[in-house]
């Protein structure tokens, strides 16, 4: 019975503290904040549709009032934008980019030059205006599948985004072409 005594003061402040946090009325809903910036870049993996086993990420942002100054950066190194290991080019006309696509460059600052990204295939694969004209579409290809890729573009307001390359099955196999005799 001792053990019961000495659980017996503790029992009514619980109690108490229980119906009291019931009787509480519930905090009025949140308003929207309107001071923290909101997601405008739209972005989804995929397969490629014309390249078998090529991972590809569809990027979507609202047209800017300045094209010429866009710009779209990827990386595959959660630093690179900060340590110059990435790749751009420039996303702000889509008749700009030719339908072959377009090689993503390292930057041509001469600090980071040195610090090169190396061996980073990533095309602008294409490049359109979408929805009537009131948002662009870039489409990425060269990925490494499975591979995190951290993506901004600059001259529109908006965050990086991390995205995974999608590892991109084919359930055909390519015949062995006869050498000429």
């Amino acid at each position: 019975m001792a053990h019961v005594r000495g659980a017996r003061p503790l029992a009514i402040p619980i109690l108490a503290l229980a119906f009291a946090s019931c009787a509480a009325p519930a905090p009025p809903p949140a308003a929207p904040d309107t001071g923290r910036e909101q997601p405008i870049l739209e972005y989804q993996p995929e397969c490629s549709q014309l390249r078998p086993r090529e991972a590809v990420v569809r990027v979507r942002w609202p047209v800017p009032a300045k094209p010429d100054d866009v710009r779209i950066e990827a990386s595959p190194f959660k630093d690179g934008f900060s340590t110059g290991r990435f790749v751009s080019a420039p996303a702000g006309d889509p008749r700009a980019v030719p339908s072959s696509g377009v090689e993503l460059r390292a930057p041509e600052v001469p600090a980071q030059a040195a610090k090169s990204p190396g061996p980073l295939a990533i095309r602008l694969e294409s490049l359109r205006a979408v929805k009537d004209g009131s948002q662009i579409e870039a489409v990425l290809g060269g990925l490494n599948p499975g591979v995190n890729y951290y993506i901004r573009v600059l001259g529109v307001p908006g965050q990086t985004i991390r995205v995974q390359a999608p590892i991109c099955p084919v359930d055909y196999v390519e015949t062995p072409k006869e050498s000429p005799k």
